[in-house]
Parts: structure tokens; C-alpha cells; sequence
């Protein structure tokens, strides 16, 4: 410590900053936040003072009072521009120059505690997301960015906002690759009016094949991870020794870590890209607790208070991942993989990422949750879930809709101007004008036809008619009825929007079947030619018009005018639009829970089978705690290659051994 302060002696205006050991390690989770926090904290701090780029983190930095008095205290007054508030401690100490200077010494370390439960991580990654678009927009970052040479400016680019930004590009690299991909098999000819269409001398599916073979392969797969991994493993190995950095690697590895980072970029993209969108940064609480307690499912809190993994991330990530899912099947569907592909055999590689993407975007944070596939838990999660969306007609999860995924608009013009909303009107375009010249050449062939040319545009428009008019019908209906129970009973308990919502559970399959069935019958002219690729490229044009309308809808809900005005509020005016919007965002939800929690209920049976032959290992806990000893258990003689007579007796033997459920239901206190 004398010397540290020394330090201050030759230059009194300069940060001095320290490295980190960090001891909370315990568990996987744990451990993956250790080493990214040991990496961030130590070799990239030590690169970034000697590239100039080095600001103050909050980390063990020790600074000169007198000097950031000077420039306004550490501390900023604004909650949301500088929710990261400790770095504008450097962006400001920085920008005062006169001889300030910023620096990194190894000879002191001091020991650090970080998240170890995969929640509590996730939501300090989100605050730092946040808080890094808020950067973006402060005059700071623009007089750094004007005044710092290039060197120096990409430096603190990639040391700051643009870790995350590419975090957010990196998230979007397989949606990206499998529209790209379906794009290009749905304009192939599909067999049939050859010299009408100019058929390509190689197929697409051939095209595509040859292209993503050579761009993604296992040597490609391997190198990004080992590259990914290179930070932690050469400090590790300056630091302790090889076997220790090779024993650590190997750990992340077979304890599933990619899964953890491909989650925690799609988190990542989400916050950062949003808080440039709808701005609103807050601060989030981690609690930074021990990773011991199950998260449920979805559990209640209150009366129509509804919370759990489901609704932390069914915006953030399981929407995309059901949404990923869907297009490697429409992509199988186009035939991506047909034997006209040559090269499918080596699109191995770029399966296992597709896979590797969908499994953590929709399963990562219950393959991380302790005690995820106890048997009485996930029988819970499935009442609650249908409590969820039953219970009261459906009030809870009209509440949680109404809170969380209405609320953060704030109107149709935000919503127009929306960069998702941009990104998805161009790739409608593309689909359009793709649909629009098979509908037109059939048009040409089939011109003799009656009604062609209503069929052609019906082609062409959006699956909603058909059931906005059932939407229409049913608030005229509940308009009616209530009406009559007024009139006749004297009742005037409930509104008429009241009524209405209570349908929204029921009418939810009967909606959608509306759309699906509308859909399809403007797409049986191409089924019944034999044109199965463009049938598939209407269905799916037919989907992303769906999604822009109910978008578009979302926006009007939320506008200003419909908020304020008490005639065009949506539970007067727009009850139909609203009835329409409310029925069609339940069924998503009703299918990605269902989707979900699936897999999880049969491999909750595949676990307790697991335990029942091998009472005093269960697979899942080991993955999560990477040790079998962290709950207390009487060994049994003989199982598991037990062979010692005696049996160790501890002080929950008689509690915990009783029987299999009782040891799936106990959840231990420690790890």
C-alpha cells in the first residue's frame, strides 16, 4: 500500500488502477463470471493503459481527491445518461488533460466478489448494456471521439460501446445467415415452367451449400471458441501454470459455458440496442446471493402478479429462439438440405451453431437453474403455467402484457421509426417482391382462369380479415349482451370491455386457426400446382405481413391519441383492434411455454430415473455445482462404485434418504 500511494508522488493527477482476484467462483455460473471478470479486470485493463484507452470502472482504482474535485466529483447527477456513472470519472479526467494520465500496476492485487447465479449475472449485464447506450449518447463520448487520435479512438470504441455492439451483431449472425438462406432457395425454380422462370445453370440449394461449406466448418467452430477462451487461458497460464489453464478450459467446456455466453450476447445485443431505441436506462439490483434456490417457472406472487424465468426473458430471447427455430424448419422445408445440395454433408458445422443458438436462446437459463428437473418443482411450474393463462380468464397474463410489453412504446410514430420495425419492413420487401413474381408468372400461365387475377392479390395480403371480422362479431356480441343484462336483469357489475377480456383465453386457438386457414387458402392455387417452394415462401410471407400488422396495431394501442382521447381509448373505440392484438400475443405465449416446458417435464422423468439407479449423483447439479458432494446424502452400499460396507451417516440421512422424491425435493443450503 506505501507504494501504491507513492505512486503519486512524481504526478498527483492520475488514476492508478489495480488487478483483481476474484473469489466468488463457486459453481459453473460462478465460475464463468470469474473468469470474465478476471480477463476484463486484468489483461485488457493492463492492454488498454498502455493503448491509452483505460478509464475508471469502479474497480480498485485509487485517484487524487483534489483533482476530481475539481472536475465536478466522481458522481453524476443524471440516473439514467449516467447509469454507468464511474466511467465518466475517466471520460472526464480525461478530457481536462493538463498533464493527467491514467495507469495499470501489477504488484498489488486486491480480492473481489462477483454474481454467481445465473440471474443475478444476467441482470448486471443488462445494467452495464444499458448503461453503455447511454454513453453513445453523451457529449463526453462525441468530444473524446474528436479530440483522442484514431488509434486511441478505436481503442476506446471496442473498450467500451463497442463490445456491446458487437455483442449485438454477433447475436443476429444466425437469423441473419438462415434468412439470407431461405431467401435464396424460395427465388429457385421449383421444376415446373422452366421457360418461363430461366432456371439457373446450378440449383440454389447447390449454390448456398457450396458457399456456407466453406465459410463455416468445424476448423472455423473450434478457432472462434479457442479464440473466445484465449484471454482467460493465457493468464491463467502466467499467472499459475499450464495444467491449471488447461483444467480450467476443459471445465467451461464440458459444463456447457458457450451456451452461458451465447445467452449472455443475445442479452446483451437486447439491452444495449434497446436503450438506443427507447432509452429509460435504470439501475438493477443483482443481490449477488448464492446460486442455491430454484427459479421457478413461472410462479405467483400476488393476485394476477405472475413471475419467473419465462417472463424474465420470453421478450429478450425465447420470442427469437422459437422465431429461429421456425425458420431451420422453413429452410429444411425449401430444401436446403435436398440431394440436389452436393455439399449438405459439410453443412454439419453450420447445423451445430443453428442448434447450439436455439438451445440457449431458449433453454440456457433452465439448463443453469438449480434443481431445474426436481420432480415436484416442474410439476408445480405446469399448474402455475396454467393457472397462468386460465385462471380468471386470463388475468394475470393480461397483466403482465399490459405492464411489460405494451407499456415501453410510446406511440405509433416511435414504433414506425423503430430500427426493428425498419429492418423488418425491408425484409418484407424482399419476400413481397420474391412472392410477387411467382403470383405474376402463374398469373401469366393461369390467364384463362376465372377470378385469377382477386386470387393473385389475395396472395399477396396479410391473414387478418377473416379474423378481425370474428373480433368485430364478438365485441358487437358482448356489446349486446351486456346491453340485455342492463336492460332486462338490471345488472351493471361489468363493462363491456370487461366481458370481452374474458374471452381473450378462449377465442385465443379459434383466432389464430382464422389466420392459419385464411392463409392457406389463398395459397392453394400454388399447393394444388405442385409449387411446394413457393407455397412455403407465401406461407412465409404471409407470417412477416402478420407480424407488421399486429407490430402496427401494438403502436396504435400505445400512441398518445388513443391514451388520451377517451372515445379512441382501446377499451372503448378499439376494443375490436384490441380484442384482435390481445388474442394473438396469448397464443405466442401459449406455444413458447408450452415449447419450453416440454422438453423440461420428459427430461424431469429421464432425471428421476437417473436418480433412482444412482441415489447419490444426479447429473444436473454436478454440471451446475461441478461437484457431487454439496448435499448431504447417506451412500449407499454397492451403487455407483461404492463398495465400502460402512455407510457414512450424516446428520439429514433419515430425511433425505426416505425416499427418490424427498431428494428431489430437498434443495440444499450450500453448494
Amino acid at each position: 500500500l506505501p507504494s501504491a500511494l507513492g505512486e503519486f508522488r512524481w504526478n498527483a493527477k492520475q488514476i492508478v488502477g489495480f488487478p483483481e482476484h476474484i473469489t466468488s467462483d463457486l459453481g459453473s455460473v460462478g465460475d464463468f463470471a470469474a473468469g470474465s471478470e478476471m480477463a476484463f479486470c486484468t489483461l485488457l485493463q493492463r492492454s488498454y493503459a498502455v493503448l491509452g484507452a483505460r478509464m475508471h470502472y469502479g474497480h480498485p482504482d485509487l485517484m487524487n481527491k483534489q483533482y476530481m474535485m475539481q472536475q465536478g466529483g466522481i458522481s453524476k447527477g443524471t440516473r439514467t445518461l449516467n447509469l454507468s456513472e464511474d466511467i465518466f470519472a475517466g471520460l472526464d479526467f480525461r478530457l481536462r488533460a493538463d498533464g493527467r494520465h491514467i495507469c495499470h500496476k501489477e504488484y498489488f492485487h486486491l480480492s473481489k466478489g462477483r454474481d454467481l447465479g445465473f440471474n443475478s449475472v444476467l441482470k448486471f449485464f443488462s445494467k452495464l448494456s444499458s448503461g453503455s447506450g447511454e454513453q453513445l449518447l453523451t457529449r463526453q463520448m462525441c468530444r473524446l471521439g474528436q479530440l483522442l487520435p484514431l488509434p486511441e479512438v478505436l481503442t476506446l470504441y471496442y473498450a467500451h460501446a463497442g463490445y456491446y455492439m458487437t455483442q449485438f451483431l454477433l447475436s443476429w449472425v444466425m437469423p441473419t445467415v438462415l434468412f439470407t438462406w431461405s431467401l435464396v432457395l424460395a427465388t429457385d425454380c421449383d421444376g415446373r415452367f422452366g421457360a418461363f422462370e430461366g432456371c439457373a445453370k446450378h440449383p440454389a440449394p447447390e449454390l448456398m451449400g457450396r458457399m456456407l461449406a466453406s465459410i463455416y466448418t468445424y476448423a472455423l467452430l473450434i478457432l472462434v471458441l479457442l479464440a473466445t477462451a484465449l484471454p482467460l487461458f493465457t493468464e491463467e497460464w502466467l499467472e499459475r501454470s499450464l495444467k491449471i489453464a488447461v483444467k480450467r478450459l476443459l471445465k467451461q467446456v464440458f459444463t456447457l459455458s458457450f451456451l452461458m455466453f451465447v445467452f449472455q450476447a443475445k442479452i446483451i445485443g437486447f439491452y444495449v440496442v434497446n436503450e438506443l431505441r427507447y432509452g429509460g436506462a435504470k439501475y438493477i439490483s443483482t443481490g449477488r446471493s448464492l446460486p442455491t434456490e430454484r427459479r421457478h417457472f413461472i410462479r405467483q406472487s400476488g393476485t394476477n402478479q405472475f413471475e419467473g424465468l419465462y417472463l424474465d426473458y420470453a421478450v429478450q430471447a425465447f420470442y427469437d429462439g422459437l422465431t429461429l427455430l421456425i425458420s431451420a424448419i422453413m429452410v429444411a422445408e425449401l430444401g436446403g438440405m435436398d440431394s440436389s445440395n452436393v455439399y449438405r454433408h459439410g453443412l454439419s458445422a453450420l447445423w451445430a451453431c443453428i442448434g447450439m443458438t436455439i438451445v440457449s436462446w431458449l433453454y440456457a437459463p433452465f439448463i443453469f437453474n438449480p434443481h431445474q428437473f426436481a420432480r415436484k418443482h416442474i410439476l408445480e411450474d405446469r399448474r402455475v403455467l396454467c393457472r397462468f393463462f386460465w385462471k380468471n380468464w386470463g388475468a394475470g397474463w393480461l397483466r403482465w402484457y399490459e405492464e411489460f410489453q405494451l407499456k415501453p412504446r410510446t406511440g405509433l410514430s416511435i414504433s414506425m421509426l423503430d430500427l426493428n420495425f425498419l429492418v423488418v419492413f425491408l425484409g418484407v420487401s424482399v419476400w413481397f417482391a420474391v412472392v410477387n413474381h411467382k403470383v405474376s408468372m402463374m398469373q401469366v400461365i393461369f390467364s384463362s382462369q376465372v377470378y385469377i387475377k382477386e386470387v393473385a392479390a389475395w396472395t399477396l395480403l396479410p391473414p387478418v380479415f377473416s379474423s378481425w371480422l370474428l373480433c368485430l362479431l364478438v365485441s358487437a356480441s358482448t356489446a349486446a349482451v351486456r346491453s340485455m343484462r342492463r336492460t332486462c336483469c338490471k345488472v351493471r357489475d361489468e363493462s363491456t370491455w370487461d366481458l370481452l377480456r374474458k374471452l381473450v383465453p378462449v377465442l385465443a386457438f379459434l383466432v389464430v386457426a382464422l389466420e392459419v386457414t385464411e392463409a392457406l387458402l389463398a395459397l392453394q392455387l400454388l399447393r394444388r400446382m405442385g409449387r411446394w417452394k413457393d407455397f412455403i415462401a407465401g406461407l412465409i410471407l404471409k407470417y412477416l405481413l402478420l407480424e407488421v400488422v399486429i407490430f402496427l396495431a401494438e403502436g396504435l394501442l400505445c400512441s398518445r391519441c388513443t391514451r388520451g382521447s377517451s372515445c379512441c381509448r382501446p377499451e372503448r373505440g378499439l376494443q375490436a383492434l384490441y380484442f384482435w392484438v390481445l388474442t394473438n400475443r396469448m397464443f405466442r405465449d401459449m406455444v413458447t411455454s408450452t415449447l419450453i416446458l416440454t422438453p423440461l417435464l420428459l427430461l424431469s422423468f429421464v432425471n428421476s430415473a437417473l436418480r433412482s439407479c444412482c441415489r447419490t449423483f444426479d447429473l444436473h447439479e454436478f454440471l451446475i455445482y461441478r461437484s457431487t458432494g454439496h448435499r448431504a446424502r447417506r451412500r449407499v452400499p454397492g451403487i455407483c462404485g461404492d463398495t465400502d460396507r460402512e455407510s457414512t451417516t450424516t446428520m439429514d440421512e433419515s430425511r433425505l434418504s426416505s425416499s427418490e422424491d424427498a431428494t428431489d425435493e430437498e434443495a440444499p443450503m450450500a453448494p
